[in-house]
């Protein structure tokens, strides 16, 4: 089954990306004048609309992401249903993946990220993620969110030089109506914690472990705990001896080192309590932070490919609008030409009678502004 045209008024682009439970979309507002709004549409895979499950983890999604208003989390704007279409009408952000600046820096220059530009885009990711491990319903009940899938690919680098936590789409919070079931563990299992891979009960430390992971990879551009194999690399999590991230780059500041080596303690009582304070303990490290500005640039020099794509298509997006309108235009030539002869006509008449009618028309444009949703690193 293929994706309707429209969602409510938003008319359906291109798509981003599919995974297993839901698939991507870009979307806009058409106008007279061309597109004025661009947004991404989640959408749940036809496959699945007969599972019951399947639309109640979708629905948890939905209410667990709706309560998230920070601007280092991909906002959802409004949830729908419509037959048996279920879908989420996000934010939709033009950059790449923290996983796809990663990979495109070892490519070009063979060289990690740079780390004051690492270090800032991991501390919005860590102040998204307090807000979701603080946030509370309208009654003041902390609805303690666990996001469990902090990776690489779910952290967006905007070329807006902003950062945004993606996918609550397995996140633990108490209106959630699924639960884990015993001996199941979701997250990707080179992320998880310790505690986490035990199928013990989890708190924010958990995520801070994850994001913990994650900058030990951003900022030495090597593998932690992932083999490929599910049994090696939680064998891994478990009992690797972790280097420290200076030992394999100099250059970096040992405060870096010591918050990442922070996050990464097994035991979660040891471990840095909160991702505010992962936060705070990389950027007291690296006194000079990059600009919003700094990171837009980079971002948009570094995006590589899966950037390109997007914009072009957005571009595309944009200009099919104008093109249409130019078609429209030629197609009411031969009446203009009519009504031309017709008028010259009636302006003969009115010559003789010494008057004169003149008339004439205008029009304009403007454009909006866009997310992208990443592929899952090896």
């Amino acid at each position: 089954m293929s994706a309707p045209t429209h969602y409510g008024r938003f008319e359906v682009l291109f798509p981003i990306a599919s995974g297993g439970m839901a698939e991507v979309y870009a979307a806009g507002v058409r106008r007279e004048g061309g597109f004025d709004e661009f947004v991404a549409v989640k959408r749940l895979l036809p496959a699945l609309v007969a599972d019951a499950d399947s639309i109640t983890m979708f629905r948890d999604e939905a209410q667990i992401t709706s309560q998230l208003r920070h601007p280092n989390i991909v906002e959802t704007r409004e949830v729908g249903h419509e037959g048996d279409e279920h879908f989420l009408i996000m934010e939709l952000v033009v950059g790449a993946t923290l996983y796809q600046l990663a990979v495109n820096a070892l490519d070009s220059s063979g060289a990690a990220l740079p780390y004051p530009l690492a270090c800032e885009m991991l501390a919005q990711a860590a102040d998204g993620l307090q807000h979701a491990h603080e946030v509370r319903d309208a009654s003041g009940r902390k609805l303690q969110v666990v996001h469990r899938d902090v990776s690489p690919q779910n952290i967006l680098v905007g070329t807006d030089g902003r950062v945004r936590v993606a996918d609550f789409g397995i996140a633990r919070a108490l209106m959630r109506s699924t639960q884990t079931r015993a001996g199941q563990m979701k997250g990707k299992v080179g992320y998880v914690s310790p505690e986490h891979a035990r199928g013990e009960p989890l708190d924010g430390r958990a995520d801070v472990f994850a994001l913990g992971t994650v900058a030990w990879e951003t900022l030495t551009g090597r593998s932690l705990f992932n083999t490929g194999d599910i049994v090696s690399t939680l064998q891994r999590v478990h009992d690797l001896d972790i280097p420290s991230v200076r030992s394999l780059r100099k250059e970096i500041p040992a405060g870096v080192a010591d918050t990442v080596m922070w996050a990464l303690q097994r035991d979660p009582t040891r471990r840095c309590p909160s991702a505010a304070d992962f936060a705070r303990g990389l950027r007291a490290a690296v006194p000079n932070r990059p600009s919003p500005d700094e990171i837009a640039e980079y971002v948009r020099e570094n995006g590589g490919k899966e950037l390109r794509f997007i914009r072009e298509k957005l571009r595309d997006a944009r200009g099919a609008t104008k093109r249409t309108r130019r078609k429209d235009v030629r197609r009411r030539l031969p009446r203009s030409r009519t009504m031309w002869i017709i008028g010259g006509l009636g302006l003969l008449a009115w010559l003789a009678v010494g008057a004169m009618v003149v008339s004439n028309m205008s029009s304009g444009d403007e454009h909006p502004d866009a997310i992208h949703v990443g592929t899952p690193p090896r």
